[in-house]
């Protein structure tokens, strides 16, 4: 039955709805936070570029270098600067000092996250020493990478890859690769480069993920001792970064003195020295690490913790382990190369001799560096060009004229694309601008080089423009 009774509607809240804040880059979510799987900063910074679909040079230079106290080198007309930053203060973006905590802080304002300290070593900042922490270069596990892209997955660089004692994936019983394998490659990368991706070469952008089920290359195959040790490490260090999101207050330097007291005194009765010998140390190590004026590199905490039956968490966190090995008979050998100045065969030299020969009567293409040479031979190029100053110049001088000859390559083909473009500009009816004219090159930052800036003088006055 129709009534003409008045109908009386819900109220609307006429209130404009409170909107949250807009942060300037994507709130991109970290991979695997809370676990020993956490990737790294570098690797976030990746991803997220990868996501704005920009290169990460693009994305550094425009919106992290101005915010991280360095708007010289986003700035700056000479390329060595910016090649220096990410040759070598890009390892320091993951660990334990300012830098890192700064691109904390510059990510966190432009994604609105408040999560990314965990993808560094900041929360172990006061017990963990800066030096001998992480590796130079960029570390993969290639069956790693292609097992996560086949199940669709997002690529991450774990934080595991960047400390220096990891060296293998025991997931996949393998070494972690350090060098492209890619024909015309052949090189290491940094852990962030101007044209990382996630997965990729920094270098020459290529795949760098393998089928698992492929023969080992050598320098990835692994003895059995070596992986056991590998395993173990992996375990213990990725209990560290997995524990972070956790910790209600970060461990204090002090506990390490505590922790250690106790251990000397539960083992040798307070004797350091003895405690030292039984665990294959120095006897000066313990003096030194007592007073809390130095910590144990990472790589030593490692051995004593195996020793004691103990991990580094739990030692941060007050328990001193035992002085009996539960881990049949396991103990954590520092890898890499021996110290140079000791236990030096007398043959050495003659070894090393005829080795820096073979590498000079080679072919190789690019021709290594000192460096590069040096580090296969597990050596130091200040030994080398000691005992063999003749050799190493010569190898020295033939790197210099390869790179000297791709420099004159380069700065010829930038030229060239810079006089092209310009001249393409001018005949679409426009002034040929810089800016116009680098959205016409392969890579729009080259036109601040001296050479570029150069022909695009020169290009300019032939077309009759003031430049």
């Amino acid at each position: 039955m129709v009534t003409d009774a008045p109908v009386v509607y819900l109220t609307w809240d006429l209130a404009r709805p409170t909107i949250p804040p807009r942060s300037r880059l994507f709130h991109l979510e970290p991979l695997g936070i809370g676990t020993p799987d956490t990737e790294s900063l570098t690797g976030y910074v990746a991803r997220l570029a990868e996501a704005h679909g920009v290169a990460t040079r693009q994305l550094v230079i425009h919106e992290i270098l101005p915010l991280l106290g360095r708007p010289h080198l986003a700035t700056t007309l000479d390329p060595n600067l910016l090649s220096a930053f990410w040759r070598n203060e890009t390892r320091a973006l993951n660990g334990t000092q300012t830098l890192a905590a700064n691109l904390v802080r510059v990510l966190e304002h432009l994604t609105g996250r408040r999560d990314l300290r965990f993808l560094t070593l900041l929360p172990w900042a006061e017990v963990l020493p800066a030096y001998h922490l992480q590796r130079p270069s960029h570390a993969w596990c290639s069956a790693c990478y292609e097992t996560r892209r086949q199940a669709g997955q997002p690529v991450g660089e774990p934080l595991l890859w960047t400390l220096q004692p990891v060296t293998a994936c025991p997931r996949h019983r393998r070494r972690l690769r350090t060098i492209c394998a890619h024909p015309g490659c052949g090189r290491p990368s940094p852990p962030l480069g101007s044209r990382s991706r996630p997965g990729h070469c920094a270098r020459c952008r290529r795949w760098l993920g393998g089928a698992q089920d492929v023969d080992l290359a050598s320098d990835e195959a692994l003895a059995h001792n070596a992986l056991q040790a590998q395993t173990w490490i992996v375990h213990a260090v990725g209990e560290l970064i997995a524990a972070a999101p956790r910790l209600a207050t970060p461990p204090r330097r002090e506990q390490i003195t505590r922790t250690l007291a106790a251990s000397v005194e539960q083992v040798t009765g307070g004797n350091r020295s003895a405690w030292a010998r039984r665990l294959g140390l120095t006897t000066g190590a313990p003096d030194n690490w007592h007073p809390g004026t130095m910590r144990p590199s990472l790589e030593r905490l490692l051995q004593v913790c195996c020793a004691l039956g103990t991990t580094p968490l739990r030692f941060f966190l007050g328990d001193p382990g035992s002085a009996d090995p539960p881990h049949d008979g396991l103990r954590i050998v520092p890898e890499g190369p021996p110290n140079p100045w000791r236990l030096r065969p007398p043959l050495h030299r003659l070894t090393m001799q005829r080795d820096l020969e073979a590498v000079l009567a080679s072919d190789e293409q690019p021709p290594p560096s000192l460096r590069e040479v040096a580090q296969r031979l597990g050596d130091t190029a200040l030994y080398l060009r000691h005992h063999l100053p003749d050799l190493c110049r010569a190898i020295s001088e033939r790197h210099l004229s390869y790179q000297r000859a791709r420099g004159s390559e380069t700065r010829a083909r930038v030229r060239d694309e810079v006089h092209r473009a310009t001249y393409r500009v001018h005949a679409e009816g426009r002034y040929p601008s810089a800016r116009r004219v680098s959205l016409l090159l392969s890579d729009p930052v080259s036109i601040r080089s001296k050479p570029a800036r150069a022909a695009w003088h020169e290009a300019l006055r032939e077309l009759g423009w003031q430049p």
